[in-house]
C-alpha cells in the first residue's frame, strides 16, 4: 500500500515539478529506490535489487533522483568499464525517471551528473544500456544470426564521448542534496 500510495503522491506532484536533487546513494537509503524498481522491472525482488545494488556499487554507484519534499522521481546505476571500442567508459547499466511529460526533465538532470562523474574518473564515454523494446528489432538477418543460437535481444547500446575532465566540470556540483532549478 505504501508503494502505490508514494507512486500516486508522485504521479500528482510530477506536472508541476520544477526542482530535483541528485543524491548519491548509500545502501542505508536502497529500499527507498525499490518502488520506482519495481514499476520499471515488475519481476525483480526487493532481494534482487539489493544484491544488484551492492555488487554495482564496487565498480560505481546509484544517483538517486528527488523531487524538492524528497519523493524519488527516478535513479542511474553506473559503473566503470574499460571496452576495446571506446576504452574506459561511465556504463549505465540502469536508469528510469517518473515523468510524465515528454521533456524528461529529470532524465537531463541524471545524464548531467553521469556525465560529470565520467569527466571526474576520465572516462572517454558514456554507455547508455536500454531495454531492446523500440530500439531493436529481433526478427532482423543480423539479429537471426544469433538468435537462431539461443539469444535474445535484450538491450540496446548508446555511447557518447565526453569531453575531458579539465577541472571546471565536477561530479560534486551535480551530485549533492541541494535542489536544481530545471529551466
Amino acid at each position: 500500500m505504501l508503494m502505490c500510495t508514494m507512486m500516486l503522491y508522485s504521479l500528482r506532484n510530477a506536472l508541476t515539478m520544477s526542482q530535483y536533487t541528485v543524491v548519491d546513494i548509500g545502501e542505508e537509503d536502497l529500499t527507498t529506490l525499490y518502488p520506482l524498481v519495481w514499476v520499471t522491472s515488475p519481476g525483480v525482488s526487493l532481494g534482487q535489487w539489493l544484491d544488484y545494488a551492492r555488487a554495482i556499487s564496487e565498480r560505481g554507484g546509484i544517483l538517486g533522483l528527488f523531487g524538492p519534499d524528497g519523493t524519488p522521481f527516478g535513479f542511474l546505476a553506473y559503473r566503470q568499464e574499460t571496452t576495446l571500442r571506446h576504452g574506459p567508459v561511465l556504463r549505465i547499466d540502469t536508469i528510469a525517471t517518473l515523468e510524465l511529460t515528454g521533456a524528461g526533465a529529470g532524465r537531463h538532470v541524471l545524464h548531467e551528473a553521469a556525465e560529470a562523474i565520467a569527466r571526474e574518473r576520465a572516462c572517454a564515454s558514456l554507455e547508455l544500456r536500454l531495454q531492446s523494446r523500440g530500439y531493436m528489432d529481433d526478427q532482423s538477418a543480423k539479429a537471426r544470426t544469433w538468435t537462431i543460437l539461443g539469444y535474445r535481444a535484450d538491450g540496446a547500446v548508446f555511447v557518447k564521448s565526453v569531453a575531458p575532465f579539465d577541472g571546471s566540470h565536477a561530479a560534486e556540483s551535480l551530485v549533492h542534496r541541494e535542489p536544481q532549478t530545471i529551466s
